[in-house]
Formats: C-alpha cells, structure tokens, sequence
C-alpha cells in the first residue's frame, strides 16, 4: 500500500478513519501535560548508592559505568558509559520526563526500597530496573540481565 504512495506520489493512499482517529487519540495524550506522582522520601539505599560508580562486564547494551545522583526528592541523574560514550541524563522522579537535547526524556521511581526503576523515552519507551544489593546492582534491560559492582568498594 505505501509502496504504491512512494512510487507515484500523485496516487494517494486510501483513506483509513480508524488509523487517523488512533494517531489523533494518541498525540492528543501526548500533548497533555503529564500528571505529576507524589513525590515522598527517598529509600536509605538512594543515599547508601548515591555517587557510587558500578562497573559492568560485557553485555549486550554495551553498558561499561553507570552512577546514579540523587540530590533531592525531585530529580537525580544518570552517568553511564555507554557504547564508549559518556552520557548525563537528568532523570524526573515526580512523574515528569526531564527531556535532554538528543530527544531522550527520562524520568524514574523507586519500585522497592531496593530496586530503582527509569523510563526513557525516545521513539518509545523503554524501561530499565536496577536492583541494588550490597555492592551489586542488577540491571533488567528488556529481560537482558547483567550486573555491575561498585568500583573500589
């Protein structure tokens, strides 16, 4: 069908009201603005883990470091080592996507006092659980699990 649209752009698609009402319903929720989660007292372990650097061996992500900073009830930040790059993501904890220049919009939530759980958002969401243990974290990425250690514990 969409083959026919890119050979000769004169020849229009056939008409789809379901497909249009479908996108129309979804930038509409887009467009809202998000609604904002109660913000509570962090878990001890964001302060037990914050600025701790975990060091990973290989996976499938490509995931060398990751640090997370928890400065206040609101927001932390991600530092990641990413496929060779270094990358400072801010992270909303109020429900709220922080949005970076690249596109990418975060935000995150504590699932259990142990396990802290972020959404990106870029051309769909992804999430990600890292559960913290001791000097352990296990990273959940798309049922891909792999651990990192804290580096110089």
């Amino acid at each position: 069908m969409l083959e026919a649209a890119f050979i000769d752009p004169t020849n229009p698609l056939p008409a789809n009201p379901a497909g249009v009402a479908e996108l129309e319903t979804t930038l509409a929720a887009l467009a809202q603005a998000p609604h904002p989660w109660q913000v509570g007292p962090l878990p001890d372990t964001a302060e037990a883990i914050s600025g701790k650097t975990y060091v990973f061996g290989s996976n499938t992500l490509d995931v060398a470091t990751l640090r997370l900073e928890f400065s206040n009830d609101a927001e932390a930040t991600l530092y990641m080592n990413l496929q060779g790059r270094d990358v400072i993501w801010p992270i909303g904890l109020d429900g709220k996507y922080r949005t970076e220049p690249d596109g990418l919009a975060l935000r995150g939530y504590w699932d259990d006092p142990q396990t802290f759980v972020f959404e990106i958002f870029e051309d769909g969401l992804s999430t990600y659980q890292l559960h913290f243990e001791d000097d352990r974290v296990l990273m959940d990425a798309h049922g891909m699990e792999f651990e990192g250690q804290v580096e110089n514990p």
